[in-house]
């Protein structure tokens, strides 16, 4: 019997004691080269990818437009062969080609879709930072490893090229690696906050109410959105931030749905999963600032009295 036919609760079990695979379908990846590109990138994104050292792993910065708003969050990677990668959101991959593109005018810069020939993978568990030693990359290719945003599970993210696929599965499978189902990973990442393209990151938020102010440099010259998330920061008009909600009923709600609390709209639904481990639905919301009761009685959709949790992220952030 394989991992993915286990009970969540069992998968759960597993990557505290081992290490879990998940293959991230999820993901886009540019190559992207030329003497100009990372003063373009940084003239066009929120992070400081001038002054970072490529040498020691990936840097993440968002793609705004002017009104401050999110296209995506990009993780920047060294291609050693040539140049950078950039990994994004797969379904935000042609807005970001296009938003590079619109922006290259006499820059010495080039940009290629190289999704179909890489493999994105996510191991969680124990150790799988640095299971991946030097002696196991030797047997395997790797065109680069990627720091992960989770913060609680110690994992990694890797860089494959396509070509390399059974022969990394084969040896992951050696090391007692299996794989895990995407329920397990959303109940994960919608527990640590992680915002996801067309769910917590749209056109409609900002990174500050994304609470991803670590992927901001509010000492670095102007980019696209600078003045905006400036502005906002400075004078902390921020008007709703991300939260963590939770409710134990089984009653179907659908994503972008409003909470109404008391008659008034304070909320909107972005991401929501069915965790078993605690016969609850967890989520995740944009919530009004400074709402500060933890458990109400809401409307959400057309289902009344469903008693909500709002927790805000603090104790996530304090972790970073």
């Amino acid at each position: 019997m394989t991992l993915l036919e286990l009970s969540i609760e069992d998968q759960y079990d597993y990557i505290h004691n081992n290490i879990g695979i998940i293959q991230r379908e999820d993901i886009g990846c540019l190559e992207i080269s030329g003497n100009d590109t990372l003063d373009l990138l940084n003239r066009l994104s929120t992070n400081d990818l001038i002054n970072f050292d490529y040498s020691k792993g990936s840097i993440s910065t968002i793609l705004t437009t002017n009104k401050g708003r999110m296209i995506d969050i990009l993780t920047i990677v060294k291609n050693n062969s040539r140049g950078y990668f950039i990994i994004c959101s797969l379904k935000a991959l042609e807005t970001v080609v296009e938003w590079i593109n619109f922006y290259t005018i006499i820059e010495d810069v080039s940009i290629h879709d190289v999704t179909s020939k890489i493999l994105y993978m996510t191991l969680i568990g124990p150790n799988s930072s640095h299971i991946l030693s030097d002696e196991s990359d030797n047997k395997i290719n790797i065109l680069n490893k990627i720091e992960s945003k989770f913060i609680f599970h110690d994992s990694i993210d890797i860089l494959i090229n396509i070509d390399e696929k059974n022969n990394v599965i084969n040896h992951l499978q050696n090391l007692k690696f299996d794989h895990i189902s995407k329920q397990l990973f959303e109940i994960i990442r919608i527990k640590e906050a992680i915002p996801m393209f067309e769910n917590e990151i749209t056109q409609k938020f900002n990174p500050l109410e994304a609470k991803l102010d670590k992927y901001i440099s509010f000492n670095k010259g102007c980019y696209i959105g600078q003045e905006v998330i400036a502005r906002l920061n400075t004078y902390n008009k921020i008007k709703r931030e991300l939260m963590n909600i939770e409710w134990d009923t089984k009653i179907a709600i659908n994503q972008g749905e409003k909470i109404v609390f008391k008659g008034e709209d304070i909320g909107l639904i972005t991401s929501f999963v069915y965790n078993p481990m605690e016969d609850n639905f967890i989520g995740l919301a944009y919530i009004k600032r400074n709402f500060d009761i933890k458990k109400i009685i809401a409307k959400i959709g057309v289902e009344n009295n469903i008693k909500l949790s709002v927790k805000p992220l603090e104790n996530i952030l304090r972790q970073q």
